[in-house]
């Protein structure tokens, strides 16, 4: 599964397609995510540590369904960002 991952990393790469935001509700488009893995949505208010988790997600594996996931999280002040990340799913054989 890590050379899977590692593939998926470089052939499609995740990213953020579109951000919208709403009173204290934001909503991310995120695309190339990978179908039935869990993802992790985290926010800090600067670029600097500490990354909190805002919430997580997961694609279903549906043949011939979309790669593309809306999100919603809360903003917490004026200024949010955003990383998107996919942990590392590898077992010993």
């Amino acid at each position: 599964m890590y050379l899977a991952d590692l593939a998926q990393k470089m052939i499609s790469p995740v990213g953020v397609n579109a951000f919208s935001r709403s009173g204290t509700n934001s909503q991310l488009t995120i695309a190339n995510v990978p179908l039935g893995r869990q993802g992790i949505v985290e926010g800090s208010a600067t670029l600097q540590p500490p990354w909190n988790q805002d919430t997580t997600f997961t694609q279903a594996f549906v043949a011939g369904g979309s790669t593309t996931s809306s999100v919603s999280i809360t903003s917490t002040g004026p200024s949010r960002f955003c990383r998107v990340s996919f942990p590392v799913v590898w077992t010993w054989p």
